[in-house]
C-alpha cells in the first residue's frame, strides 16, 4: 500500500512539473521578446516631397521629433521603433513624443499604422502592416492629414521641407519566435524603411 501511494505521488509530482514547464513555456512565447527566424519580407514605400531651394552650405542633420499620429497601439509601438532606428542615423538627433507635437516641436514626423493581418504561432508568423507618415521641418503637425500653412520660402537657417509617405509591409517568418518578439520584428523592419526614406527626404544634396 505504501509503495502504491509513493508511486501515485511520484506520478503526481512529474505531472505537476510537466504542467509547470508547459505553463512557463507558454508564458514565455506570449510575453517575452525573442525571435530566431528566417523572414521573407516585401516592403513597398511611396513618398513625396516639396521643398524650398537649399543653400550651398545646407546640411540635413537636425533634431527630429517623433510621435504617433493616433492612440492606436500599433502606431505607438511603431513611433518608438522609429525613434530607436533614428538614433543610429547620422541625419537625426531624435526625440520621442507621447502626445501631439506642440508649436515648437519640429522638425517632426508623425506615424499612423494599422496591422491589417497578424497571424502568429511559436514557429510561424504572417503579417501585413500599413503605415502612413508625414514630415515637416518648419511647423508642428497635428494629424496625419495635416497640411497646415505650408510656406516653402527660403530661410536663413534651413530650407523648408514637407513630405509624406505610405508603406505596405508584407512578412512571412518561420523559426522560433514569441508573440511579442514577432511584433517587435515587424515594427523594427518598418521603422528601418521609414528612417531610410526620411533620410532621402531631407537630403537635398542628392
Amino acid at each position: 500500500m505504501f509503495l502504491q501511494v509513493r508511486g501515485i505521488m511520484k506520478r503526481s509530482t512529474r505531472f505537476l512539473i510537466l504542467a509547470g514547464l508547459l505553463i512557463l513555456s507558454t508564458m514565455a512565447f506570449v510575453f517575452m521578446d525573442f525571435h530566431w527566424v528566417k523572414s521573407n519580407t516585401e516592403s513597398h514605400i511611396n513618398s513625396t516631397r516639396t521643398n524650398a531651394e537649399p543653400t550651398t552650405d545646407y546640411q540635413p542633420w537636425n533634431t527630429l521629433y517623433i510621435a504617433p499620429a493616433d492612440d492606436n497601439p500599433t502606431s505607438v509601438a511603431l513611433a518608438k521603433a522609429v525613434y530607436h532606428k533614428a538614433r543610429g542615423s547620422s541625419f537625426f538627433s531624435p526625440k520621442l513624443l507621447e502626445t501631439t507635437p506642440k508649436d515648437d516641436h519640429y522638425p517632426v514626423i508623425l506615424v499612423a499604422a494599422s496591422l491589417d493581418e497578424f497571424f502568429w504561432t511559436p514557429f510561424h508568423g504572417r503579417s501585413t502592416l500599413n503605415v502612413a507618415y508625414i514630415y515637416s521641418n518648419f511647423h508642428a503637425l497635428v494629424g496625419i492629414d495635416d497640411a497646415g500653412e505650408i510656406s516653402l520660402t527660403d530661410t536663413d537657417i534651413l530650407p523648408n521641407i514637407f513630405g509624406k509617405g505610405e508603406l505596405e509591409q508584407i512578412d512571412r517568418s518561420t523559426g522560433l519566435l514569441s508573440r511579442m518578439g514577432y511584433h517587435q520584428l515587424i515594427h523594427n523592419m518598418a521603422a528601418k524603411s521609414i528612417v531610410e526614406g526620411l533620410e532621402k527626404m531631407v537630403d537635398l544634396n542628392q
